[in-house]
């Protein structure tokens, strides 16, 4: 939910419980003067104005709460995507002047976005962790310098994501089992690679500790081997 909605729901529910605050008064106030000026022995009594002041807010705060419960819902619910498709329109929300580059497995999807002269790029990345159907669910996103300038790796269960405006000029990525990806060395790129390696060295929880990988080898346009981890801005994530 945006801030501004919240800030403007938290401004109107103040103003609405000030205003039926101080309607109740009123009509308490005129209770008292009437019943001052009655003389039956049973006069209607009225809620005092601090059991009102308290019985008010509960209600405001219990139906604020079903509301956000059902906003969550909606939101958790709505965020599920099932097809190629759907996951490009959720990703390129915000950014339909952008190319966009996709790359989808079972279990991952990445999109890389940016604009015709390459100036920035933005990365979207959803989890499908429900084995018996699609039901991707976003996990990262965002920019980063590193896929501007050279490439960024994610490993998630063994798998390799890569994206890359292909400054480093990559022609061709070969993994250990023979597979091999032919790339234009001019092009942007967006890559999922089942089953390519691991990272090695540091932790899940310290993840910039990361230092090199094992299992596919890059390759330029001269068909030469390419180190990544000597370029500037290369990066290695882990997704957890």
């Amino acid at each position: 939910m945006d801030i501004g909605l919240i800030i403007l729901a938290v401004g109107v529910c103040v103003f609405v419980l000030a205003a039926a605050l101080l309607c109740y008064l009123q009509i308490y106030q005129r209770h008292i003067n009437k019943s001052l000026n009655e003389s039956a022995p049973h006069r209607r009594r009225l809620v005092p104005p601090w059991v009102m002041a308290v019985l008010i807010p509960a209600v405001m705060v219990v139906v604020g709460i079903g509301a956000f419960c059902l906003d969550l819902v909606f939101d958790i619910s709505n965020s599920r995507l099932t097809t190629k498709e759907e996951i490009l329109e959720k990703a390129c929300m915000g950014y339909e002047d952008f190319h966009a580059r996709t790359a989808m497995t079972e279990n991952i999807a990445a999109v890389l976005l940016y604009p015709d002269d390459l100036s920035e790029a933005e990365f979207r990345i959803y989890i499908n962790k429900n084995s018996s159907h699609p039901d991707y669910a976003f996990r990262s996103g965002g920019d980063t310098t590193s896929i501007e300038r050279c490439v960024c790796l994610w490993e998630y269960q063994g798998s390799f994501i890569l994206l890359s405006l292909n400054t480093p000029r990559i022609a061709k990525i070969r993994c250990e089992n023979g597979t091999t990806y032919t790339l234009d060395p001019d092009t942007p790129f967006a890559l999922v690679i089942p089953n390519a390696g691991s990272l090695l060295g540091g932790s899940e929880m310290e993840i910039t500790y990361f230092y090199d990988y094992s299992g596919i080898e890059f390759y330029n346009e001269d068909g030469q081997v390419m180190d990544l981890t000597e370029l500037d801005w290369f990066e290695m994530l882990r997704i957890s």
